[in-house]
């Protein structure tokens, strides 16, 4: 039996593709491994043969993770099917030298540079949504005004755009949500939204460039698009209407404005609990990889350098450090909290 055979027995039997992960390994089995190592017999592959097959992948880190996913799966269940004496994937690995994607936040001057674009550009509701709510680009994609409690201040998310470009439930359960709308956003969206009869009839909130439900493409051709221009109006060198020299980093994607409002919660002194569940995260471990990005580090260390030079000042100098220490203190709170409403 070849790879091929065995894959296609084993979706068939572990894959039916009715949620968004087997999907995605379907598409994985049909674009990665039967084209890489259908042809081969199964009983040939060897440790040496899949470690050369990933290594050779040009994919990004989270996607190669999942190709290692279900090729593991797949020599388990051959092993366990007896169709191979052992199981060749047992070891196999994500190359070490892969870097895994950006996850950063926005700069301040990014910042300003969106929100000045967003005044007049298509996508520029699209991008406050994103970055003054966190929900997904796809999530957005998805968005009825009828979803906005405008009275309430929030907005309900309860559906998002699929791997197929149809419309259906989010990514987990725990992405339905209400999530509360910064009353700069909420302004705006009363300035924006549209008379209608019924929730039934309520319109998208936003849609293609050229009119129309957004698909995936769409979201694309949105976003690059806005980068363009904020690009454009920010100074890059321009050569018959082409973008030779740009002033927006390269690695700036509509989730990173996703990314800085997990920052700006951290920086708000919002639990991490509460953060998750705003972000819609079923774990949150996932919201610890974002609520790393500030400067809370540096702080802390800087307060655990007062604390250990206090333990060893002379007890005659340490009354005047103590009221300077309470002092820097208190300043310190109030330059946060005044961050934290600048930023909301």
């Amino acid at each position: 039996m070849t790879v091929k055979d065995y894959t296609e027995l084993y979706k068939r039997t572990y894959l039916s593709g009715k949620s968004d992960h087997e999907a995605t390994m379907l598409g994985i089995a049909d674009n990665a491994i039967i084209p890489n190592l259908g042809k081969r017999r199964l009983y040939d592959i060897t440790p040496t043969i899949l470690t050369g097959f990933i290594n050779n992948l040009e994919y990004g880190y989270w996607h190669t993770v999942k190709v290692v996913q279900l090729t593991k799966s797949i020599f388990r269940q051959a092993n366990e099917d007896r169709l191979i004496p052992f199981d060749p994937a047992n070891n196999l690995k994500v190359p070490k030298g892969l870097k895994k994607g950006s996850h950063r936040q926005i700069t301040d001057k990014e910042r300003e540079m969106i929100l000045h674009t967003a005044e007049h550009h298509p996508a520029g509701l699209f991008c406050r949504i994103i970055l003054y709510t966190d929900l997904r680009p796809g999530e957005v994609a998805a968005l009825r005004w009828s979803d906005f409690d405008l009275s309430a201040q929030t907005v309900h998310v309860c559906r998002a755009l699929k791997r197929n470009d149809t419309i259906g439930p989010p990514k987990s359960p725990s992405s339905i949500r209400d999530v509360p709308i910064p009353t700069p956003l909420c302004a705006l969206l009363r300035d924006t939204k549209p008379e209608y009869k019924s929730d039934q009839e309520a319109p998208l909130v936003v849609e293609k460039l050229t009119g129309g439900q957004l698909d995936h493409r769409g979201l694309e051709s949105l976003w690059r698009s806005f980068k363009r221009q904020m690009d454009r109006e920010n100074g890059a060198e321009i050569y018959r209407n082409k973008i030779v020299r740009s002033v927006v980093a390269e690695d700036l994607t509509a989730y990173c404005l996703r990314h800085t409002y997990c920052t700006d919660l951290e920086a708000a002194g919002v639990p991490i609990t509460v953060a998750a569940y705003l972000m819609g995260h079923s774990e949150i471990s996932t919201t610890a990889q974002y609520y790393t990005h500030t400067n809370t580090n540096t702080r802390a260390s800087s307060d655990a350098k007062d604390a250990i030079n206090a333990l060893h000042t002379p007890a005659n100098t340490q009354a005047k450090d103590n009221v300077i220490q309470y002092l820097r203190f208190h300043f310190q709170k109030c330059q946060r909290l005044m961050r934290a409403i600048l930023l909301w």
